[in-house]
């Protein structure tokens, strides 16, 4: 079992051994330079960021991670509590949300982990069944442009693999819950349904990597 603490974004197991989150590991193979991909966006005239200053794109960004949690929180909170939310612009996403008419037990902010390659994350909302389970992912994002589509789905993975190891059944569906661009479009933000891409290899070679560096660790 592990537990994790939200303020330092830390996963640990009972032996305060501290696992590396799916997120850092991804991160770790596909940088995210947010100064300079400000820059660059702001010099592009079809960019939405287009003349606007570094630190204005950046608080843009920091705003658009805190709504994204504030809709995380929301669909737990739907799920664990079933109440709506107070804030009336996130009613409409839970509506939504609600259309999906799922069928098995609903699980949301589940703690999921490797105990071999020392990984863990969080899975936004498992459907459980007697034989299956299905994976759904939150994301709140802008644009699903290819490389956002790419790290979602590698994250994806990551999780079936450590979800299937965790509960011993195998996933059936699975699936990223996009809500369109909530920071600018709020109560008319639009719930999409997209499927992962299979991105098998990939996330070997990202797990072959990790293995090796905990072996090269051991030795030392």
């Amino acid at each position: 079992m592990i537990t994790f603490e939200p303020k330092e974004h830390k996963y640990t197991n009972e032996n305060n051994e501290e696992y590396v989150s799916v997120t850092t590991l991804l991160q770790k193979e596909f940088p995210f330079n947010a100064k300079e991909i400000a820059n660059k966006v702001s010099t592009i005239s079809s960019s939405r960021y287009h003349g606007m200053s570094e630190a204005r794109i950046l608080r843009m960004w920091d705003d658009s991670s805190v709504h994204g949690t504030v809709v995380h929180e929301a669909v737990e909170e739907y799920i664990k509590e079933d109440i709506y939310p107070s804030d009336p612009q996130l009613i409409p996403l839970i509506e939504q949300f609600k259309k999906l008419s799922f069928r098995g037990d609903l699980l949301s902010e589940i703690l999921v982990w490797d105990d071999e390659l020392k990984i863990a994350g969080t899975a936004d909302i498992l459907e459980i069944f007697p034989d299956h389970i299905n994976l759904f992912d939150i994301k709140t994002s802008n644009k699903l442009s290819e490389d956002k589509h790419m790290k979602f789905s590698l994250q994806l993975e990551m999780y079936r693999r450590m979800i299937e190891d965790n509960f011993k059944k195998p996933t059936r569906s699975i699936a990223i819950l996009w809500f369109e661009n909530y920071v600018m479009q709020r109560s008319k933000t639009k719930m999409k349904l997209i499927q992962p891409l299979q991105l098998n290899d990939v996330v070997d070679d990202i797990l072959d990597k990790r293995r090796k560096e905990i072996i090269c660790h051991i030795k030392q």
